[in-house]
């Protein structure tokens, strides 16, 4: 009986084929788009695989052009509308074994597979070649001993601790397909889970973002799906304000990655800490562009359930004074509404995911949450930039849980130690901070809506 991975993005056809083929007592696996295809072929061996060749995220022949890459020797099917002679021999090319034209018989489909099973079966085995010997990469850098920043070899200090740097080798996680594809020229960042390279695309001559979860976790199981789920949270949003995805994979069957948007920008946390207060025309479009951002995930069904400073990105436009806005980091986001078994399984047993200074009480709690979580969040957010001191921080993290929960914040004209803002910006953030989710803003539409009307004058 093989295993039998089957993607396709059209949902009659794809239960069609799932509902003859199992009738059949074949053993099916089923992807919605290109990056789901990608996940299940990471996680599982099949003995044929049959892709659509036009789906979200990633198309049939890239996925087989990768797969067959890293040594993958399963049955390859394509199913396409295209009968262009030239279309066909790109996909030969990569490494498909046959195409069924749509429209098509079932029967035939399995007539198909039954053949090109039985021309395998009977073909002896190819010899493995000995592994080639493989080097790392080595970066050399210097980090901060204090918040772990990472920096270029000419600098000596960490201008937001001011910490002298130590020298540090941080080795890149990439495999020779990777490696033919992108040239490493430094490195981003680090977090609790992952590793941020950047990488020069050598055909297209452009900077990217290549995420890599760190070394250390690449064998724990729910870090490994909390790092798919981000590559599926952005594979599912398309904005402006948001960072966008370009692939996910392995690399030498162990270590995940994703490429993304390089943003050549600093974070909101180190503007803070390192210029003068920002002018209330800035505040309100950096707010009002996060909104905006933040809203669209909301509306693919996405919370983020980790804003803060360091994930909201100030990105220079070029030739001018303004600047754009980019969210990221969504290692952390969830699903709201339906909650599928990965979701349920990664959120059990009172595991609380973010940061406490920006977490909502329901969050602190470990109640189910919505996308008001994330407008007390960014209630925080908005309240530390305008007073330069976020609403609650206590001396450990259950002491500022605790008053997440409990106690009011301070006035922000009290707080900034001057009533220089108009009376509806303090009613906004308030209002965002408001500890019953009912009584806030009950979108980031609405809170952004409230921020477009505060006078600038």
């Amino acid at each position: 009986m093989p295993k039998i991975l089957l993607a396709d993005d059209n949902d009659d056809l794809r239960e069609n084929m799932f509902n003859w083929l199992t009738f059949q007592g074949d053993d099916v696996d089923t992807a919605v788009d290109g990056i789901d295809a990608t996940l299940k072929l990471e996680g599982s061996a099949y003995d044929i695989l049959i892709l659509d060749w036009e789906m979200p995220g990633k198309t049939g022949v890239e996925i087989v052009r990768e797969y067959r890459a890293k040594g993958g020797n399963a049955i390859v099917i394509l199913l396409t509308g295209r009968s262009d002679l030239d279309d066909k021999e790109t996909g030969f090319e990569a490494g498909v074994d046959d195409y069924m034209t749509k429209p098509f018989h079932l029967k035939e489909l399995s007539a198909k597979m039954k053949a090109l099973l039985r021309r395998v079966q009977a073909a002896p085995p190819p010899p493995v070649p000995p592994p080639p010997i493989k080097q790392k990469q080595v970066l050399k850098v210097k980090s901060c001993p204090e918040c772990d920043t990472i920096f270029e070899l000419d600098q000596n200090t960490c201008p937001d601790d001011f910490q002298f740097l130590n020298a540090e080798d941080i080795e890149f996680l990439g495999d020779d397909v990777l490696n033919d594809k992108y040239q490493v020229v430094g490195i981003l960042g680090r977090g609790g889970m992952s590793v941020v390279f950047r990488g020069r695309h050598k055909a297209l001559e452009k900077d990217f973002a290549i995420k890599f979860m760190d070394s250390s976790r690449s064998k724990d199981q729910e870090y490994l799906k909390r790092f798919q789920l981000e590559a599926q949270a952005l594979s599912k949003m398309n904005h402006p304000n948001i960072v966008a995805i370009h692939d996910y994979g392995v690399a030498d069957g162990k270590y995940p990655f994703i490429v993304m948007d390089f943003v050549q920008g600093i974070s909101l946390w180190r503007a803070l800490n390192r210029f003068e207060p920002f002018p209330l025309l800035r505040c309100l479009n950096i707010f009002k562009q996060s909104c905006s951002g933040i809203g669209h995930a909301h509306r693919q069904g996405i919370i983020h359930r980790d804003l803060k400073p360091a994930n909201i990105i100030l990105e220079p436009i070029p030739n001018s004074k303004a600047e754009i806005i980019k969210i990221v980091d969504f290692g952390v986001a969830k699903k709201f509404g339906a909650q599928d078994k990965v979701q349920e399984q990664l959120t059990k047993d009172g595991h609380v995911f973010g940061t406490t200074t920006y977490m909502s009480p329901e969050h602190c709690l470990g109640k189910d949450l919505d996308p008001r979580s994330d407008v007390y969040a960014f209630g925080c957010i908005m309240y530390e930039v305008l007073t330069g001191r976020p609403p609650f921080q206590g001396d450990n993290v259950l002491d500022t849980l605790q008053r997440q929960i409990s106690e009011q914040p301070q006035l922000l004209s009290l707080a900034r130690g001057k009533d220089d803002l108009p009376k509806v910006m303090e009613h906004i953030v308030h209002k965002a901070l408001a500890k019953n989710p009912a009584e806030r803003f009950q979108s980031m539409d609405e809170l952004r809506k409230h921020l477009e009307a505060v006078p600038t004058g």
